[in-house]
C-alpha cells in the first residue's frame, strides 16, 4: 500500500518518488482531501480475488463504484490454472463483462505475448495467453515502448474498438514522477533515437514539444499558401482531388 501511495502522490505533485517519501505524511492527507471517498484500493495477493468475488463486491453498493481497474488479469483466481489458459482467461473476461452490464466502466491489466515484448506498436494479435480476450474486450489500447531507448517513450494503440476507429495512435514519455506525458509524434519520433539515460523534467518536456508543435504549425501554413498559390495559378477547368501538401 505504501508504494502505491508513493507512486500515486508522484503523479500528484510531480515531485520525484524520493521526494514524495521524505513528504509522505502531508502529501498523503493532501490525497486524501482531494480525493475522499472517490478511490477505494485492495490490495492482495496473486491468486486469491476471482472475477466472482470482484463482482459480489460491486453488487454490495452497486452506487458506489463507477470504474474498476483490475491489475492484471493473471493475479486473478482461477487464471492459468491447469493447463489449458485459453479457456482459464477467456472464462475469467466473459465473467467481468457482468460489471459492464451494470454500467460499469471495467479496465484489466494484460500482459502481451512474450515475442511481442520488443514491439513498438502493440497490435491485436499480441495479446496473450487466450483469443478469448479478444471477443470480449470493447477496446483494446495497447501501450508499446521502444526498447532501444533508454528514455521510456511509449506509442499508444487503439487495436479493437466497438464503437470507434481502430489503429488510433498518441505518444507519450512516461517521466521519474511516473506521469505518461503526451507528445506529438515528431517530438516521440526524435527521443526514440537517443542512446543515453536522459532524465527529463516535465518542463522540459513541455518545452520541447511546443518547438515541435509549433514547426509543424509553420510547415502546414506554408504548405497551404503554396497549395493556395499553385491553385490561383492553375486551370480554372482542371479538377483537383486532394492537396498534395496536407501534412499528417
Amino acid at each position: 500500500m505504501k508504494d502505491f501511495i508513493v507512486r500515486l502522490g508522484a503523479m500528484y505533485t510531480g515531485l520525484s518518488f524520493g521526494e514524495v517519501m521524505q513528504n509522505l505524511g502531508t502529501i498523503y492527507e493532501s490525497l486524501k482531501n482531494l480525493l475522499r471517498d472517490n478511490l477505494e484500493i485492495s490490495i492482495n495477493p496473486a491468486g486469491k480475488v476471482s472475477p466472482e468475488m470482484i463482482i459480489e463486491k460491486i453488487k454490495e453498493d452497486p452506487d458506489k463504484f463507477d470504474v474498476i481497474v483490475i491489475d492484471y488479469d493473471s493475479n486473478l483466481k482461477g487464471v492459468s490454472e491447469g493447463d489449458n489458459m485459453y479457456n482459464s482467461f477467456g472464462a475469467a473476461y466473459e465473467k467481468l463483462t457482468e460489471l459492464s452490464l451494470m454500467n460499469k466502466l471495467v479496465f484489466v491489466g494484460s500482459q502481451t505475448k512474450v515475442s511481442s515484448w520488443k514491439n513498438e506498436i502493440v497490435e491485436l494479435t499480441d495479446v496473450g495467453e487466450s483469443s478469448r480476450k479478444q471477443h470480449s474486450a470493447d477496446m483494446i489500447i495497447g501501450i508499446g515502448k521502444n526498447t532501444d531507448c533508454p528514455n521510456h517513450v511509449h506509442a499508444i494503440n487503439i487495436s479493437k474498438s466497438r464503437r470507434g476507429e481502430i489503429d488510433v495512435r498518441s505518444y507519450s514519455i512516461r517521466l521519474g514522477n511516473g506521469r505518461f506525458y503526451p507528445i506529438c509524434r515528431e517530438l516521440y519520433e526524435e527521443l526514440k533515437k537517443e542512446t543515453n539515460k536522459i532524465e527529463y523534467t516535465e518542463a522540459q518536456i513541455k518545452l520541447l514539444n511546443d518547438r515541435k508543435m509549433q514547426l509543424r504549425g509553420s510547415v502546414n501554413n506554408l504548405n497551404n499558401r503554396t497549395y493556395q498559390q499553385l491553385q490561383q495559378g492553375s486551370n480554372p477547368q482542371a479538377g483537383c482531388l486532394a492537396n498534395p501538401f496536407k501534412t499528417n
